[in-house]
């Protein structure tokens, strides 16, 4: 990364090498639908993109852990979680064994003990439904398209909960 601030080559080769070039874990790790051939900086004038980038997600984590370490590492009473687990049906989307149908439960289950809230997001389908009635259950249309194939109309349930009180508020850090 010629001219630029020397603080951002680091970001600069993190962010760039495993897409350009595929040499890095995250290169062979499932993307879950995520594509960045169209987003991604193409020269090293990209870094005031990079400082963009940094601001806007200084307070979020990114992590790679099985589902169960990771609500088990970061519950806390002001932990929102987003979770999106594949479709009733789908569960080798992600990869072998990485999530089962028995998971569903399993999930429903430590979603009910968790200290924080969550957001989760799944296909509407009677056994998801039935896995997560104990929480707030909201019908929603979308569309959504695997591997850039053909684009399908789908209903999914966006399932919301437990917390007993209200969130703290905290600063938006996603907004310009």
């Amino acid at each position: 990364m010629q001219n630029a601030e020397p603080r951002l080559a680091p970001g600069w080769a993190f962010f760039v090498s495993p897409l350009r070039d595929g040499d890095s874990e995250c290169a062979n790790a499932p993307n879950y639908g995520s594509e960045f051939k169209q987003a991604r900086p193409t020269s090293p004038s990209s870094g005031p993109l990079l400082v963009e980038i940094h601001e806007r997600l200084a307070g979020v984590v990114i992590e790679c852990l099985p589902w169960p370490d990771f609500v088990a590492r970061y519950d806390s009473p002001t932990t929102l979680f987003y979770l999106d687990p594949p479709y009733w049906g789908s569960e080798t989307d992600y990869g072998a064994g990485v999530f089962t149908r028995a998971d569903f439960i399993r999930l429903a289950v430590r979603l009910a003990a968790i200290s924080g809230r969550f957001i989760l997001s799944v296909s509407d389908v009677p056994e998801t439904r039935d896995a997560f009635a104990r929480f707030a259950i909201e019908s929603v249309a979308t569309r959504y398209t695997v591997a850039g194939g053909k684009w399908s109309d789908v209903a999914e349930i966006i399932v919301t909960g437990p917390a007993k009180e209200p969130l703290t508020a905290v600063r938006d850090l996603l907004s310009p």
